[in-house]
């Protein structure tokens, strides 16, 4: 049991009728809806899609002030992506949680 420390936010670019989760695409109005900004409270992003929604996901959470640290990308191309919007010298996350923003 996770006693609210993990929080999923499933997406859909376009959603059946009767989905009952978000739908369209994520934005830095979607992402501060949902995500806490960082305040050095141990916190982990975790995206999972394809390279267009994680480029956009990642130039949102660096203009909301998040770290690379901070977050993680699921797929092959995970550190590519976050090193093509924070730099080729961006310290990267792990799948390990126990990071500081």
């Amino acid at each position: 049991m996770s006693k609210g420390q993990i929080q999923v936010i499933h997406t859909l670019g376009e959603a059946p009728e009767g989905w009952k989760g978000e739908d369209g695409f994520i934005d830095t109005d979607k992402i501060n809806r949902f995500v806490t900004k960082p305040n050095g409270v141990k916190r982990k992003v975790v995206i999972c899609g394809g390279p267009t929604m994680s480029i956009a996901c990642l130039f949102s959470l660096q203009q909301l002030g998040f770290s690379p640290q901070s977050i993680y990308i699921y797929g092959q191309f995970g550190v590519e992506l976050v090193k093509a919007v924070y730099g080729r010298s961006a310290l990267l996350s792990s799948h390990d949680c126990h990071t500081q923003n």
